[in-house]
This record gives structure tokens, sequence and C-alpha cells, in this order.
């Protein structure tokens, strides 16, 4: 069984935008117990996808990400058109679907969309229920060639609807974990797993997010005995599974504990409260936060000492500690969680370089401050900042209640 994926995208080959697509038409088929082979980006242009198609012939599944939108540069159609030697033909039942869709998004339609109805004579449409251009199904020679959209939420929500297609290439069940941990490196993990008999079916993503670990076996007990061991070994650095965020897993905490938080943010910005909030839910665990920037509102509304400023400054564990104290005093909650620092690029000293943070955690009457000096630009530094006082947090809460 031989699978590629074409990723149609001048943008993608210039480095401006990620390829999700890859990623997630990979996970979609290992459900099935197949791979991909081979990967080929190429340019918006008919020639070049004519050619790589042509390359691929004797491949039995052909994914081509990308080129569907309605303007000049979305060749993708004209060139499968070209590659079958079919017309392309304005579907009644597309030309429908968008103006359905347009309707309920609010928005009028135009001459220009009617492009998205042009089809290769002789496909398959599969609907779009994220976006507006359909996917395609072709059959070819030697199996299907299946043509998607390029935007990583459409291609999301079109996969689902290849199940019954590729149940017919499926090569035994394949059975699929992603294990989410913080505050551990990938050379420290793979350290305490270095013994596992299994390490061979594990995968390690590291991110400003955490380390992602994602197993693979063919036997359902095989991998509950390797999540076993797992847990003994990494113990609370494992957060969640599979699509679970931090966030979600510090607001579960909360909420199964009954708990209330507020922030006060310097550094972070905001980022801090922004990702609480982002659960579902959070309504019931948090209550209120404030964005204190400047000094004065350090001193106004969290009680910061004006001594402490003027001894060791915004970017101090007094001043840190201070801040997480007076916001739950503040809104009476039952945690308080505060951020401040220096998120670069500009700003640091000797003393205080671009990257230091220090976060406060307070919970009935004691108060902990972390001290870190994280890399990156500005944005990976508050949000390095959030998801370890999160996690702080969280295993506290943990270990405590």
């Amino acid at each position: 069984m031989k699978i590629a994926v074409i990723s149609v995208g001048s943008e993608i080959l210039a480095g401006r935008i990620l390829n999700r697509d890859l990623l997630l038409i990979a996970d979609f088929l290992r459900k099935f117990g197949l791979r991909v082979n081979r990967e080929i980006t190429v340019k918006d242009e008919v020639e070049e996808i004519v050619e790589t198609l042509m390359n691929l012939k004797n491949f039995d599944i052909i994914f081509i990400t990308g080129g569907l939108g309605p303007t000049s540069d979305d060749v993708t159609k004209k060139a499968v058109a070209r590659f079958f030697n079919v017309d392309l033909e304005s579907s009644e039942m597309v030309l429908k679907l968008i103006k359905e869709r347009l309707k309920d998004l609010g928005v009028e339609f135009l001459p220009v969309h009617r492009n998205y109805a042009l089809i290769p004579r002789g496909a398959k449409i599969l609907r779009n229920n994220a976006g507006l251009a359909p996917g395609m199904v072709f059959s070819t020679d030697k199996g299907v060639l299946i043509s998607l959209p390029g935007p990583p939420r459409e291609v999301e929500s079109l996969l689902p609807h290849l199940e019954g297609l590729l149940e017919k290439y499926k090569r035994g069940e394949v059975y699929l974990k992603t294990v989410k941990t913080f505050g551990l490196r990938e050379s420290e993990i793979y350290d305490r797993l270095k013994d596992c008999v299994w390490l061979e079916k594990a995968g390690f993503y590291p991110s400003i997010y955490g380390v992602d670990i994602r197993i693979q076996t063919e036997r359902k007990d095989e991998l509950d005995e390797i999540l076993i061991e797992l847990k003994d070994k990494l113990g609370e650095n494992i957060y969640g599974y599979d699509n679970e965020t931090l966030e979600m897993a510090f607001g579960r905490v909360l909420k199964e504990r009954d708990l209330t938080v507020s922030t006060a943010e310097s550094c972070s910005g905001g980022l801090l409260a922004n990702l609480i909030t982002n659960v579902s839910g959070s309504s019931g665990y948090y209550i209120a936060g404030i964005i204190a920037y400047y000094n004065r509102i350090k001193v106004d509304f969290l009680g910061v000492s004006q001594d402490v400023l003027k001894k060791y400054g915004a970017v101090s564990e007094l001043t840190a500690r201070q801040m997480a104290e007076g916001v739950r005093n503040l809104f009476d909650t039952d945690v308080g969680l505060s951020t401040t620092g220096i998120a670069g690029p500009t700003g640091g000293t000797p003393q205080k370089p671009v990257g230091l943070v220090y976060m406060g955690f307070s919970f009935k009457g004691e108060v902990h401050v972390i001290k870190k000096i994280f890399k990156g630009n500005r944005l990976e530094i508050k949000k390095q900042a959030a998801y370890t006082i999160m996690d702080f947090a969280r295993r506290y809460l943990l270990k405590k209640l």
C-alpha cells in the first residue's frame, strides 16, 4: 500500500505557513493501520501539479491539499482536470450549497464564488461544513485521488467523510494515545523511559506547551499497560491525554475541588486569564483578573508596597508574592496567581535579563513564587509564564487536597 500527500501552496515553500495538513492526514490514516510513504510540496502551478500526479501514478491513495479557492492562483482543479483529461463543469448542487453557506455566514454572494462550483467531471463531492470549497474523490487506475481544501480546520472536518472509503484499505487495528506532559524536558522524559521495552512505539513532540508522547500499538491491552507504566514513571508531569490542554486540566482540578481563582498579570498582559477562560465552564471557577502593567495599579489595586517596588523593582519575588496575595484578597478567591517579568525583546539588564519572570501562587495563607528565565520571543515567554504557573497550581492542589 503506497500513499502520497501532495501539498499545494507557494506560501508553504516560502516558509510563511506550516504544513499542518500532513499531520492531520497522517494521524487519520493511522486509525486504519496506514501511513504516508511520500509527501511533496509544490507551487501553485498547473504544470507542476500535473507532473507530480504523473510521477505518483503507481500510488494507491493520493491526497492533494490546497488550491481549491475561487481566485486565479487556486489551480488544483484545473490540474486535476488536465491529469484525468476531463472538463471542468459547473455543479448546480455545489452552487446551491455555496449560496446556502454564504447566507448562513451573512456574506454576499459574488460572481467569483461561482468558481467554487467548477468541478472536474467524474468527481464525488465531499460536503465541507467548515468552509466553502468542497472536497473531491476521484477513481484512478490504481486506487483513489482525494482532493481537499488547504485550511487545516477544513481538512480536519472533511477527513471523517473518508472513513467508509478507507475501510477497504485497512491493515488491522491500530490504537493511538497522546500523553500530555509538562515540567520535564524531552531528554529527561527519555531518561526515565529508556529501559521500557515498548519505547520504539513512542514518539516525542516537545513544544512550549510541554512534551507530547504519542503511543501507537496494535493491541489494546498493550496500550493500557504502557499507559500504566507511563503514569508510574512520570506521575503528575502527566496532565492529560489526546486533545486535553493544560488549562483544561487546571480547570478540572479547580472544579472538582470547588475552588475559585483570580489573576494579577504584568508581563503576561492578560494571557493567563485568556487561557483559563478559554475552557468551557470556566465561569464556575474563574472570578476576575487585573492587568497591572503600570506600577500604580499594582499599588492601588493589589496592595503592592511602594517600598518593595522602590527597593526590589516590579520584576522581583516580593512583587510577585504581593500581587498573588493582593488579587486573592481583592476578589475573595481561593487561589491567586500572578506574573511579573521581562518579556523582551528589550528591557533586559545583566541583573534582570530578558525572559526573567516571577510567578506567584497564593492559597489559604501560603504563598509560593517561582523564578524562571525563559527563552524565546515575546509571545513565547508570555505563554511559558502562563503555563508554568498554571501547572504549579495544578500540582500543588492535587497534592494538598
